[in-house]
């Protein structure tokens, strides 16, 4: 089989991570496989290299930087179209919501469609309740690239019910999939890091919560540090809030921690590979975003017995986190409902709960295959 994935670049986020993996299975499968991408030299590109090392043949389809993405996108809309003509694959495959349009619409000037079958991957939700020509437009985009889809993966069945309702004429194209969030390099060091636990027990008397992820508005940091401030205003001292990740919000959210005097509670830890120890040394992960499509880490925490207290911010957040001992779904989305989940999380009896059960068909093996599944399935609809 011979499969493209179109990403827009090697960034930090979760998508970009997802797709190295992906490529890498398939490569390992005995596939020909190309990772087609728009701008090089992006923060992430060093570190996700190293998955595919060896394996992945890598495409830029421009080096030059255009400063904007859409613009990086435009430049990059006819080598994409040349490359499909001369490449002709059996499947190319759009990896996430930032690159979907841009990989269909490609796909459909190319003219390759005798030859070719077009799938795309959603990571975030694609509908949103903003209103307005704006967002007609871009819905009406979406719908012409599922249209024109041989299937869309989803990462649940809820979010593929939910689509399906939105995009009648795309119902049957839709099938949930497994991310490969738990690779064989998290097990050995979430591994490693819990048997650094056993050793060395905590007596400090600190609850630890933890937050992984970008710096960005989409995390919505602001609601998280309201609430956990509101608990500290309240009386809980013994509370320290780490925040592993780097983004352009930065800056508003030191000039947040300051302002809510709580600086002496909070670190900020950069971007971290360490991910599995800090996972492993938190009593629980909490996520304030306001939307999500399944985030990683929320998988990597529960693979690691990590509790987890998140918004509403995913389709399958209550079917996931909901049933968990000591997880919690927040579903109104503000500081004040965020506290009280943290404040009622706190006053429960609680000891670390055997979680990691729920996390292993995310594993990168079981992830390949159904991946691979669903995409040798459109070949035959």
């Amino acid at each position: 089989m011979k499969i493209a994935f179109v990403t827009y670049g090697f960034g930090l986020g979760g998508t970009d991570r997802v797709c190295c993996h992906l490529a890498r299975g398939f490569h390992d499968l005995g596939d020909e496989v190309s990772i087609l991408a728009c701008a090089g030299r992006e923060e992430g590109e060093s570190a996700l290299k190293d998955i595919i090392a060896g394996g992945p043949h890598t495409v830029f389809l421009t080096r030059s930087r255009w400063g904007h993405r859409q613009v990086q996108k435009l430049m990059s809309m006819l080598p994409y179209i040349h490359w499909l003509k001369q490449e002709r694959p059996d499947f190319v495959v759009a990896t996430g919501n930032n690159i979907c349009r841009f990989t269909a619409l490609g796909f459909r000037l190319a003219g390759v469609r005798n030859t070719s079958r077009l799938i795309i991957k959603t990571t975030n939700p694609v509908i949103r309740p903003k209103k307005g020509l704006g967002e007609r437009l871009r819905r009406r985009a979406f719908e012409r690239a599922f249209r024109d889809a041989s299937a869309v993966l989803t990462l649940s069945d809820e979010e593929s019910s939910q689509l399906a309702q939105s995009f009648p004429r795309a119902a049957s194209r839709f099938r949930a999939v497994y991310n490969p969030y738990l690779t064989a390099t998290f097990e050995q060091a979430s591994a490693e890091s819990h048997a650094e636990r056993e050793a060395c027990a905590r007596d400090d008397n600190k609850v630890i919560m933890l937050a992984v992820g970008r710096l960005h508005h989409q995390k919505n940091y602001p609601r998280m540090l309201r609430a956990f401030a509101a608990l500290v205003r309240a009386g809980r001292t013994n509370l320290l809030l780490r925040i592993a990740g780097d983004g352009p919000d930065r800056a508003a959210i030191v000039e947040l921690i300051n302002e809510l005097n709580i600086a002496d509670y909070v670190e900020l830890l950069g971007y971290t590979g360490e991910v599995p120890k800090l996972l492993t040394t938190a009593d629980v992960l909490l996520l304030s975003s306001d939307y999500e499509g399944l985030p990683a880490v929320v998988i990597e925490a529960l693979a690691c017995n990590c509790p987890v207290i998140s918004t509403d911010c995913f389709p399958m957040a209550k079917a996931l986190l909901g049933p968990l001992p000591e997880c919690l779904v927040v579903e109104q989305n503000n500081s004040d409902a965020f506290a009280t989940a943290l404040n009622q999380w706190l006053e429960d009896s609680w000891e670390r709960p055997p979680l990691r059960p729920h996390a292993l068909r995310y594993s990168t093996a079981s992830a390949i295959q159904s991946h691979r599944a669903a995409i040798l399935e459109s070949s035959s609809l």
